[in-house]
Protein backbone atom coordinates (compact mmCIF):
# COMPACT_ATOMS: atom_id res chain seq x y z
CA UNK A 1 0.00 0.00 0.00
CA UNK A 2 2.94 2.41 0.78
CA UNK A 3 3.60 5.30 3.18
CA UNK A 4 1.16 7.69 3.74
CA UNK A 5 2.01 11.54 3.49
CA UNK A 6 -1.62 12.84 3.25
CA UNK A 7 -4.23 13.67 6.16
CA UNK A 8 -6.41 10.51 5.81
CA UNK A 9 -9.97 10.88 6.50
CA UNK A 10 -11.85 8.42 8.73
CA UNK A 11 -13.10 5.99 6.63
CA UNK A 12 -8.79 5.70 5.79
CA UNK A 13 -8.35 5.66 9.76
CA UNK A 14 -10.32 2.65 9.99
CA UNK A 15 -8.63 1.01 7.19
CA UNK A 16 -4.99 1.68 8.32
CA UNK A 17 -5.33 0.72 11.77
CA UNK A 18 -3.57 1.43 15.12
CA UNK A 19 -0.24 0.45 14.06
CA UNK A 20 0.04 1.99 10.99
CA UNK A 21 -1.01 5.55 12.38
CA UNK A 22 1.59 5.56 14.71
CA UNK A 23 4.25 3.97 12.96
CA UNK A 24 3.70 6.53 9.97
CA UNK A 25 3.21 9.41 11.90
CA UNK A 26 0.11 10.46 9.94
CA UNK A 27 -1.27 13.75 9.95
CA UNK A 28 -4.56 13.99 11.90
CA UNK A 29 -7.81 15.67 10.45
CA UNK A 30 -9.31 18.45 12.64
CA UNK A 31 -12.31 17.69 11.92
CA UNK A 32 -14.52 15.32 9.71
CA UNK A 33 -17.58 13.74 9.62
CA UNK A 34 -16.91 10.55 9.70
CA UNK A 35 -17.13 8.70 13.28
CA UNK A 36 -14.99 5.79 14.53
CA UNK A 37 -16.16 2.66 14.16
CA UNK A 38 -15.53 1.67 17.78
CA UNK A 39 -16.78 4.93 19.52
CA UNK A 40 -18.64 6.14 17.19
CA UNK A 41 -17.19 9.85 18.22
CA UNK A 42 -16.27 12.33 15.38
CA UNK A 43 -12.34 12.51 14.72
CA UNK A 44 -10.80 14.89 16.46
CA UNK A 45 -6.79 14.86 17.84
CA UNK A 46 -8.10 14.22 21.28
CA UNK A 47 -10.24 11.30 19.87
CA UNK A 48 -7.28 9.60 18.12
CA UNK A 49 -5.12 10.40 20.74
CA UNK A 50 -6.99 8.29 23.40
CA UNK A 51 -9.18 5.79 21.37
CA UNK A 52 -6.45 4.87 19.25
CA UNK A 53 -3.03 5.46 21.31
CA UNK A 54 -5.06 3.93 24.08
CA UNK A 55 -6.54 0.31 23.72
CA UNK A 56 -8.16 1.03 26.96
CA UNK A 57 -10.00 4.15 26.19
CA UNK A 58 -11.89 1.86 23.43
CA UNK A 59 -13.18 -0.64 26.23
CA UNK A 60 -13.90 2.22 28.31
CA UNK A 61 -16.52 4.19 25.60
CA UNK A 62 -17.33 0.79 24.90
CA UNK A 63 -18.04 -0.15 28.53
CA UNK A 64 -20.24 3.43 28.80
CA UNK A 65 -22.60 2.66 25.77
CA UNK A 66 -23.35 -1.36 26.86
CA UNK A 67 -24.13 -0.23 30.90
CA UNK A 68 -26.29 3.17 28.92
CA UNK A 69 -28.53 0.45 27.18
CA UNK A 70 -28.68 -1.98 29.84
CA UNK A 71 -30.11 1.01 32.82
CA UNK A 72 -32.41 1.51 29.84
CA UNK A 73 -33.48 -2.06 29.82
CA UNK A 74 -34.01 -2.41 32.93
CA UNK A 75 -35.89 0.36 33.60
CA UNK A 76 -37.99 -0.54 31.20
CA UNK A 77 -38.77 -3.88 32.81
CA UNK A 78 -38.90 -2.02 36.22
CA UNK A 79 -41.72 0.17 34.85
CA UNK A 80 -43.63 -3.18 33.46
CA UNK A 81 -43.23 -4.55 36.56
CA UNK A 82 -44.56 -1.16 38.67
CA UNK A 83 -47.50 -1.31 35.95
CA UNK A 84 -48.63 -5.31 37.04
CA UNK A 85 -47.75 -4.44 40.66
CA UNK A 86 -50.68 -1.99 40.31
CA UNK A 87 -53.18 -3.40 38.28
CA UNK A 88 -52.67 -6.45 40.79
CA UNK A 89 -53.08 -3.47 43.59
CA UNK A 90 -56.33 -2.28 42.22
CA UNK A 91 -57.63 -5.88 41.26
CA UNK A 92 -57.42 -6.53 45.06
CA UNK A 93 -58.93 -3.48 46.02
CA UNK A 94 -62.00 -4.17 43.82
CA UNK A 95 -62.55 -7.78 45.10
CA UNK A 96 -62.24 -6.09 48.63
CA UNK A 97 -65.23 -3.97 47.77
CA UNK A 98 -66.94 -6.09 46.07
CA UNK A 99 -66.97 -8.37 49.56
CA UNK A 100 -69.64 -5.56 50.71
CA UNK A 101 -72.25 -6.61 48.58
CA UNK A 102 -75.15 -9.19 49.85
CA UNK A 103 -75.45 -10.41 46.38
CA UNK A 104 -72.83 -12.92 47.32
CA UNK A 105 -74.26 -16.32 47.40
CA UNK A 106 -75.62 -17.68 51.36
CA UNK A 107 -72.80 -19.20 53.34
CA UNK A 108 -73.88 -22.38 54.69
CA UNK A 109 -73.26 -21.33 58.39
CA UNK A 110 -75.82 -18.63 58.59
CA UNK A 111 -73.66 -17.18 61.11
CA UNK A 112 -70.97 -15.86 58.79
CA UNK A 113 -73.25 -14.66 56.33
CA UNK A 114 -75.37 -13.19 59.60
CA UNK A 115 -71.75 -11.39 60.12
CA UNK A 116 -71.07 -10.37 56.50
CA UNK A 117 -73.57 -8.83 55.20
CA UNK A 118 -75.37 -7.31 58.63
CA UNK A 119 -71.94 -5.58 60.56
CA UNK A 120 -69.19 -6.33 57.89
CA UNK A 121 -66.93 -8.56 59.71
CA UNK A 122 -65.53 -11.97 57.92
CA UNK A 123 -63.05 -13.08 60.55
CA UNK A 124 -64.73 -13.74 63.68
CA UNK A 125 -64.74 -16.59 66.01
CA UNK A 126 -67.28 -18.28 68.49
CA UNK A 127 -67.03 -16.52 71.55
CA UNK A 128 -66.84 -13.00 70.09
CA UNK A 129 -69.89 -13.82 67.72
CA UNK A 130 -71.85 -15.36 71.16
CA UNK A 131 -70.28 -11.64 72.83
CA UNK A 132 -71.85 -9.52 70.13
CA UNK A 133 -75.09 -10.73 70.26
CA UNK A 134 -75.76 -11.34 73.75
CA UNK A 135 -77.26 -8.12 74.27
CA UNK A 136 -77.81 -7.40 77.97
CA UNK A 137 -74.32 -9.22 78.49
CA UNK A 138 -76.12 -11.73 80.86
CA UNK A 139 -73.68 -14.76 79.49
CA UNK A 140 -77.05 -16.14 78.13
CA UNK A 141 -78.79 -15.95 74.96
CA UNK A 142 -82.66 -15.77 75.44
CA UNK A 143 -86.13 -16.46 73.25
CA UNK A 144 -86.09 -12.84 72.56
CA UNK A 145 -82.70 -12.17 71.97
CA UNK A 146 -82.50 -14.98 69.54
CA UNK A 147 -85.22 -13.85 67.73
CA UNK A 148 -83.78 -10.48 67.57
CA UNK A 149 -80.53 -11.96 65.97
CA UNK A 150 -83.00 -13.50 63.47
CA UNK A 151 -84.30 -10.73 62.66
CA UNK A 152 -87.86 -11.63 63.31
CA UNK A 153 -88.69 -8.41 64.36
CA UNK A 154 -87.56 -6.32 61.67
CA UNK A 155 -90.32 -4.72 58.93
CA UNK A 156 -88.94 -7.39 56.35
CA UNK A 157 -89.95 -10.17 58.33
CA UNK A 158 -93.77 -8.53 59.53
CA UNK A 159 -95.86 -10.31 57.58
CA UNK A 160 -94.03 -13.64 58.86
CA UNK A 161 -97.08 -15.55 61.50
CA UNK A 162 -95.75 -15.47 65.10
CA UNK A 163 -96.19 -19.44 65.14
CA UNK A 164 -93.51 -19.40 62.70
CA UNK A 165 -91.21 -17.60 64.78
CA UNK A 166 -91.62 -19.53 67.16
CA UNK A 167 -90.76 -22.52 65.68
CA UNK A 168 -87.47 -21.01 64.22
CA UNK A 169 -86.75 -19.76 67.93
CA UNK A 170 -87.01 -23.87 69.44
CA UNK A 171 -85.38 -24.81 66.16
CA UNK A 172 -82.24 -22.92 67.29
CA UNK A 173 -82.65 -23.98 71.22
CA UNK A 174 -82.79 -27.46 69.92
CA UNK A 175 -79.50 -27.18 68.78
CA UNK A 176 -77.59 -25.07 71.43
CA UNK A 177 -80.09 -25.73 74.65
CA UNK A 178 -79.59 -29.36 75.10
CA UNK A 179 -80.93 -29.25 78.82
CA UNK A 180 -84.10 -27.69 77.91
CA UNK A 181 -83.43 -24.62 80.25
CA UNK A 182 -84.80 -22.10 78.16
CA UNK A 183 -81.57 -20.08 78.16
CA UNK A 184 -78.14 -20.70 75.76
CA UNK A 185 -75.14 -20.43 77.79
CA UNK A 186 -71.57 -19.51 76.27
CA UNK A 187 -70.81 -22.68 77.15
CA UNK A 188 -73.88 -24.50 75.61
CA UNK A 189 -72.67 -22.66 72.34
CA UNK A 190 -69.22 -23.36 71.91
CA UNK A 191 -69.93 -27.35 72.88
CA UNK A 192 -72.56 -27.30 70.09
CA UNK A 193 -69.49 -25.43 67.92
CA UNK A 194 -67.08 -27.88 68.87
CA UNK A 195 -69.70 -30.76 68.01
CA UNK A 196 -70.13 -29.53 64.55
CA UNK A 197 -73.50 -27.57 65.16
CA UNK A 198 -73.89 -24.31 63.04
CA UNK A 199 -77.07 -21.64 63.10
CA UNK A 200 -79.29 -22.68 60.44
CA UNK A 201 -80.68 -20.28 57.82
CA UNK A 202 -84.27 -20.30 58.31
CA UNK A 203 -85.51 -18.65 55.58
CA UNK A 204 -85.74 -15.16 57.20
CA UNK A 205 -82.88 -13.09 55.38
CA UNK A 206 -79.68 -12.15 57.04
CA UNK A 207 -81.43 -11.18 60.61
CA UNK A 208 -81.60 -7.25 60.59
CA UNK A 209 -81.56 -6.49 64.33
CA UNK A 210 -80.60 -2.73 63.75
CA UNK A 211 -82.53 0.30 64.55
CA UNK A 212 -83.72 2.36 61.28
CA UNK A 213 -80.64 4.24 60.95
CA UNK A 214 -77.96 1.03 61.23
CA UNK A 215 -79.97 -1.01 58.42
CA UNK A 216 -80.10 1.79 55.86
CA UNK A 217 -76.32 2.97 56.79
CA UNK A 218 -75.45 -0.69 56.22
CA UNK A 219 -77.28 -1.82 53.71
CA UNK A 220 -77.62 1.49 51.12
CA UNK A 221 -75.79 4.25 52.21
CA UNK A 222 -72.48 2.63 52.60
CA UNK A 223 -73.11 0.36 48.98
CA UNK A 224 -74.12 3.85 46.82
CA UNK A 225 -72.89 6.58 48.71
CA UNK A 226 -70.24 8.21 50.13
CA UNK A 227 -68.82 10.73 51.99
CA UNK A 228 -68.84 13.42 49.73
CA UNK A 229 -72.84 12.51 49.00
CA UNK A 230 -74.94 15.70 49.33
CA UNK A 231 -78.30 16.13 50.48
CA UNK A 232 -79.22 16.86 47.02
CA UNK A 233 -77.64 13.56 46.00
CA UNK A 234 -80.17 10.99 48.35
CA UNK A 235 -82.91 10.43 45.35
CA UNK A 236 -83.01 6.84 45.36
CA UNK A 237 -86.22 5.18 46.95
CA UNK A 238 -84.56 3.77 49.56
CA UNK A 239 -83.37 7.45 50.50
CA UNK A 240 -86.65 8.93 50.43
CA UNK A 241 -88.67 6.12 52.49
CA UNK A 242 -85.80 6.63 55.37
CA UNK A 243 -86.47 10.15 55.49
CA UNK A 244 -90.03 9.54 55.39
CA UNK A 245 -89.30 7.37 58.31
CA UNK A 246 -87.82 9.68 60.39
CA UNK A 247 -90.17 12.45 59.31
CA UNK A 248 -93.27 10.06 60.75
CA UNK A 249 -90.89 9.37 64.02
CA UNK A 250 -90.79 12.95 64.27
CA UNK A 251 -94.03 13.94 64.28
CA UNK A 252 -95.23 10.75 66.62
CA UNK A 253 -92.57 12.68 69.21
CA UNK A 254 -94.16 15.45 69.28
CA UNK A 255 -97.87 14.21 69.44
CA UNK A 256 -96.45 12.05 72.25
CA UNK A 257 -95.13 15.68 73.71
CA UNK A 258 -98.38 17.52 73.40
CA UNK A 259 -100.09 14.69 75.22
CA UNK A 260 -97.91 15.01 77.84
CA UNK A 261 -98.08 18.80 78.46
CA UNK A 262 -102.33 18.18 78.67
CA UNK A 263 -103.77 18.04 82.42
CA UNK A 264 -106.40 15.83 80.99
CA UNK A 265 -106.20 13.68 77.58
CA UNK A 266 -110.11 13.99 76.26
CA UNK A 267 -109.04 10.88 74.15
CA UNK A 268 -108.64 8.99 77.02
CA UNK A 269 -112.07 9.67 78.71
CA UNK A 270 -114.61 7.13 77.69
CA UNK A 271 -117.40 8.09 75.66
CA UNK A 272 -120.35 7.44 77.75
CA UNK A 273 -118.28 9.89 80.77
CA UNK A 274 -118.15 12.95 78.20
CA UNK A 275 -120.72 15.71 79.01
CA UNK A 276 -120.31 18.72 75.82
CA UNK A 277 -116.73 17.42 74.95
Amino acid sequence: MGLLSEPVAGRDIELVGEHAMQQNNLAIPPMGPDRCKHCKRAYTREHLDNCLAKPWYVYLLCFERISFFLTLQLTMVAKLFGLAAGLLVLSGIANAHGSHSSDQPPSDDWATRHMIEEHHIEAFDPPSFFIFHDYDSSGTWTHDEVRKTYGLNDQSNAAVSEDKKQDAVRTVFALFDPGNTGFITRDDWLQGIAAGKRLPDLGFGPGHHGDIEYEYEIHHFEKYHGDDTTEADLTHPEDIEHFKQHDEEEDAALRLEKLEQMQVVVGNIPQKFRRNM
